[in-house]
C-alpha cells in the first residue's frame, strides 16, 4: 500500500507505494520515524533516528466540539480537522494490552504529540463494552468543555470470522457507534491477519468509511508481515513490538493536537 503524506515529520524508507490506498485507510510501514518518540519506542530496532520535533499549530480553544467533517472520507492527521486536543480510545483486549497499567507506550506517544488521552478498553469484552462506554463517557450537549474531539475504536478480535452472521453484526454494530460518535472523526483499527477468519472482519472494518465520511482505517493487519510476532500466542495481547507499533500508527493517524498545551494520560475507571 502507498504510504499517506500526514504533516506530522513522516519519513518513509518502503518502496511499495504503486498501490492505490484509499485516503480514509492509514498505513504505516514501520521505517518511519515521527517527531522524537519517548525512549521506549525510538529504541525499536526497526525506526531510524527521528527528525525534529513536530511544529506546534496555533492555539485554538478546546471547549468546543469537533466541527463536521467534509462530505468526502477524512484523512489524516485528523488533528487538523479538530479544534480540542482530547481523544477518547475504547477497546478490547488488543487495546487493553496497550494501556499504561499494562505498561503499554500507546498514551505516551499521544501525548508526545499534545494529546490529552483516555483509553477505557477492558480483556475479554465485546463491542457492546462500546456503547456503555460511550454512555458514561461521551458529555451531554451542556458540558461540551468536557467532551471528546477525536474517538478510537479497537474491536473485532472477540468476533468469530468464520461465521458470517456474527461479522455482518459486528459490522453493523461498528457501523452505529461510528454514527453515533459523528461528527468526530473515528479511528478503527484492522486487526493483525494471524490467521485466514480475520480477514473477513478487516474487509467490515475497511468498508465503514464508505458509509461513514468520518471514520479513518488505520491498517494494522500488515504489521507482522516482516516476519516480527505483533500478537502472542493467544491472538488477543500485542507484544512488545506489537505496542510498538500500534502506538506509532496511531499517533500518525492523529498527528498534532490543535493547540500547544502540554498532553496527559487521562485516568481510566475500566479496569480489567
Amino acid at each position: 500500500m502507498a504510504v499517506i503524506g500526514f504533516g506530522v515529520a513522516l519519513l518513509a524508507a518502503c518502496g511499495d507505494d504503486d498501490v492505490t490506498t484509499s485516503p480514509s485507510i492509514v498505513d504505516v510501514p514501520e521505517t518511519v520515524a515521527m517527531g522524537v518518540l519517548p525512549q521506549q519506542l525510538s529504541d525499536a530496532p526497526t525506526l531510524p533516528a527521528p527528525p525534529p520535533p513536530p511544529t506546534t499549530k496555533p492555539a485554538v480553544s478546546s471547549t468546543s466540539p469537533a466541527p463536521a467533517t467534509s462530505e468526502g472520507p477524512i484523512e489524516a492527521p485528523v488533528g487538523a480537522l479538530v479544534e480540542g486536543d482530547r481523544i477518547l480510545l475504547v477497546g478490547d483486549s488488543i487495546l487493553a494490552s496497550a494501556a499504561p497499567r499494562n505498561g503499554g507506550e500507546l498514551c505516551d506517544a499521544l501525548v508526545l504529540f499534545g494529546w490529552q488521552a483516555e483509553i477505557d478498553a477492558v480483556s475479554d469484552r465485546g463491542i457492546d463494552f462500546a456503547a456503555g462506554v460511550l454512555d458514561a463517557r461521551l458529555a451531554a450537549a451542556d458540558d461540551l468543555h468536557e467532551d471528546w474531539d477525536v474517538v478510537a475504536l479497537s474491536f473485532g478480535s472477540e468476533v468469530d470470522g468464520a461465521d458470517a452472521a456474527a461479522v455482518t453484526e459486528f459490522g453493523t454494530e461498528l457501523g452505529d457507534l461510528v454514527e453515533r460518535v459523528a461528527p468526530r472523526p473515528v479511528l478503527l483499527y484492522t486487526l493483525a491477519e494471524e490467521s485466514e477468519s480475520t480477514a473477513a472482519v478487516n474487509d467490515v472494518i475497511r468498508a465503514l468509511p464508505q458509509a461513514h465520511p468520518n471514520a479513518l482505517v488505520v491498517e494494522f493487519a500488515d504489521a507482522g508481515d516482516d516476519g516480527v510476532a505483533v500478537l502472542d500466542d493467544s491472538e488477543q495481547t500485542l507484544t512488545d513490538d506489537g505496542m510498538k507499533r500500534f502506538s506509532i500508527r496511531t499517533a500518525a493517524a492523529v498527528g498534532d493536537a490543535p493547540g500547544d498545551a502540554q498532553g496527559a494520560c487521562l485516568p481510566t475507571q475500566y479496569l480489567d
